[in-house]
């Protein structure tokens, strides 16, 4: 469905205009956009720190930043980031004397941790962004908008507030799961966020000028598009990540986002990766 609906959009679009949006690209935005990949792959690090600290087993901050880093590397490239980033972490981890089990628990809290940050962006788009037409994404009215942005803060809200008075304990005759303090679980969150606002900054800085739209419009077409590239499992979500773009930002030009999207492929995914 993916590729049909970028076959489609790209039907009306020449490649020379795509590569000439991207050889337009003002060189304080692509230098804009490596500055804030560094800040995101530095912010991963925590994802990694923290799922340690957590499990009871911190490591020097050095091990855990090139497993973290690495992982995601791997992970957002290859897709399939839970059996990637995880065989990643076992190489690096078991080395340091960690049970699979104890990687298994640090690799599910990072997904956890993203997962979290997704679900803000789209709180911030859903209660601030909803009347914009960058929100065309979720065809719903605005005041139903807002209301499903506060579920989901609810929801957020509601995981915090058990791990103040209620911190749970799985437990099984084999093996047992701690769920987060609420300390550990508002660096989650805060984390999450600070990660996928900064990810999603390097499209909004790469998009022209004349494209008029909010970031917190554009943070929940965002999001939707990372949801469905992950959920696919396409490797690096391609075709699927830039269908839900397209649909979702009408007003900028077709040939300027495709622009915007392979230099952000190249930035974030590539140059890491490589």
């Amino acid at each position: 469905l993916a590729l049909w609906v970028v076959y489609r959009t790209l039907q009306s679009i020449q490649l020379s205009d795509v590569l000439e949006q991207f050889r337009a690209m003002p060189a304080t935005s692509v230098l804009l956009a490596f500055l804030l990949t560094a800040g995101a792959y530095i912010v991963v690090t925590g994802y990694d720190m923290l799922a340690l600290y957590h499990v009871g087993r911190p490591v020097p901050y050095r091990r855990a930043a090139l497993a973290g880093c690495l992982a995601n590397a791997f992970g957002t490239n290859l897709g399939f980031p839970m059996l990637t980033g995880g065989a990643i972490r076992y190489r690096i981890y078991s080395n340091a004397g960690l049970s699979a089990l104890e990687i298994a628990g640090v690799t599910t809290m990072s997904a956890v941790t993203a997962s979290l940050g997704v679900g803000v962006l789209l709180i911030l788009s859903l209660l601030f962004g909803a009347d914009e037409a960058a929100a065309s994404v979720i065809h719903l009215p605005p005041a139903l908008k807002r209301m499903l942005g506060g579920l989901l803060l609810a929801f957020v809200m509601v995981y915090l507030t058990a791990a103040v008075f209620r911190p749970l304990s799985i437990r099984t005759e084999s093996w047992s799961l701690r769920l987060p303090s609420a300390k550990t679980a508002a660096a989650q969150v805060a984390l999450g966020s600070i990660d996928l606002m900064l990810i999603s900054a390097i499209i909004y800085v790469l998009l022209p000028a004349y494209a008029e739209t909010s970031f917190f419009a554009f943070l929940g077409v965002f999001a939707v598009a990372l949801i469905a590239g992950v959920v696919s499992h396409v490797p690096s979500g391609i075709g699927v990540f830039e269908s839900v773009m397209l649909l979702g930002l009408p007003e900028v030009a077709p040939d300027a986002l495709l622009g915007a999207i392979l230099l952000f492929r190249c930035v974030y995914y590539l140059a890491p990766l490589s």
